[in-house]
């Protein structure tokens, strides 16, 4: 009915403590403690983390020269409709037409399904900014179709304001940008 466990001190000492011991004197490893299961958890992360670095750093020195794309856009200003100070904002403000032809077709892959394409008009040098960045029109490409786009005289969505009125005899160029 019992069974006799041979110890012996040097069975005792040499066995972690974690270890059980079977009849017969064969040890056998009992249950985890939570911290060897969080040791293990951790351990995984940390193989997994690294070797996903890894692959990613080595991704860098794959050939890409599917990714080089040729975009093509142009923006012309046509015709300062106004510039007439804003009373309600104190401001200056102006609306203005411009020509806009772009072709983004080869922006869109497997993982692009829409361009946000904005013109922002900067002047610099005012009396009381440095850098003056204003978003006067923006659109969003949906498919390829779309993103050839040529239209005249396409007058701007949002008025170009300055709010200190400083916007009269300063040369304000026109950039088409885009984000994907």
């Amino acid at each position: 009915m019992f069974r006799r466990f041979r110890l012996s001190i040097r069975s005792v000492f040499a066995t972690p403590p974690w270890v059980v011991l079977c009849a017969g004197g064969a040890p056998t490893r009992g249950m985890d403690t939570y911290s060897a299961r969080a040791n293990t958890i951790f351990c995984t992360f940390c193989t997994v983390l690294g070797t996903t670095a890894v692959l990613s750093h080595l991704s860098t020195f794959l050939p890409m020269d599917q990714f080089d794309v040729r975009t093509s856009g142009n923006v012309q200003l046509n015709m300062v409709h106004d510039l007439i100070p804003n009373s309600h904002l104190n401001s200056d403000q102006s609306f203005l037409s411009f020509h806009l032809n772009h072709n983004l077709s080869q922006e869109f892959h497997w993982n692009m399904n829409q361009l946000f394409l904005y013109l922002v008009v900067t002047y610099n040098d005012t009396a009381s900014n440095m850098r003056n960045e204003v978003t006067v029109y923006d659109k969003i490409i949906r498919s390829p179709e779309a993103a050839r786009f040529k239209q005249r005289n396409l007058m701007n969505e949002y008025p170009l304001r300055d709010q200190f009125r400083e916007l009269r005899d300063q040369k304000a160029p026109v950039c088409q940008s885009f984000t994907g």
